[in-house]
């Protein structure tokens, strides 16, 4: 997986949104988002039901989505003790940036992307590669998109991040983002909901809103559900 962006869109709203590109039958057990309270806060996210994790979740101040692999495509072992879904629960029960690279230990998990957003409008961006933590600042003002380097190469990551812009800006609202997000297509230099293989392909879509109030949107394609949206501050 997958396709992420990060819009400053204007009237100080924040969207992130998150495309899920995985096997179809690991979307048929992430059926709806779930809530769970922890230290007296709300953490909303999808659960994958088999693996136990998560891609993308929010406590309504800290938000963080995750993408496989970290700047180059990794060659993979043949297995992993901890599994990546582990990463944004253990970042929203801790609830701190920094405590969570400190006490986190990164070794036996496999490599990913994290970006993490906080209403004090930070915005980082963590890289586990497999044996380096990395961890940047990134300007809020500015768009940002990623896609998954176990997928796509950097020529198609960086025309994927020029179509965007053309089609997207900060004066663009949450339903434009999110059209942008949904739309299909077979090119995947500027379509970002695609079908790879008969089994591999876009299967969720998420859409967090950070603004007045915390709002998340949640769509399987694979269950073909209308999107549920709901309000978390």
């Amino acid at each position: 997986m997958c396709f992420l962006s990060f819009v400053p869109a204007g009237n100080d709203t924040f969207v992130i949104s998150h495309n899920r590109d995985e096997n179809i039958h690991r979307q048929h057990n992430t059926l709806k988002v779930n809530q769970e309270i922890v230290n007296g806060r709300t953490i909303t996210m999808p659960v994958d039901a088999g693996a136990g994790g998560t891609w993308i979740g929010t406590d309504g101040m800290m938000t963080a989505a995750l993408l496989n692999g970290y700047k180059t495509k990794h060659s993979r072992q043949l297995s992993y003790i901890k599994s990546r879904g582990s990463i944004i629960p253990q970042l929203l029960n801790i609830g701190d940036i920094g405590l969570f690279t400190k006490k986190i230990d990164f070794i036996d998990l496999e490599p990913f992307t994290l970006v993490v957003f906080d209403l004090d409008k930070n915005l980082w961006e963590i890289g586990w590669n497999g044996s380096n933590l990395f961890k940047t600042n990134l300007d809020p003002t500015q768009i940002h998109t990623y896609s998954s380097c176990t997928l796509y190469d950097q020529n198609i990551a960086s025309n994927r991040h020029s179509h965007f812009v053309s089609q997207i800006s900060s004066e663009s609202n949450h339903q434009e983002i999110l059209a942008f997000h949904s739309l299909s297509g077979e090119d995947i230099n500027e379509f970002v909901n695609v079908s790879l293989t008969e089994d591999l392909k876009t299967v969720a879509i998420c859409q967090i809103i950070i603004g007045e109030e915390t709002q998340f949107k949640y769509v399987s394609l694979v269950h073909d559900e209308e999107i549920s949206s709901m309000i978390l501050r």
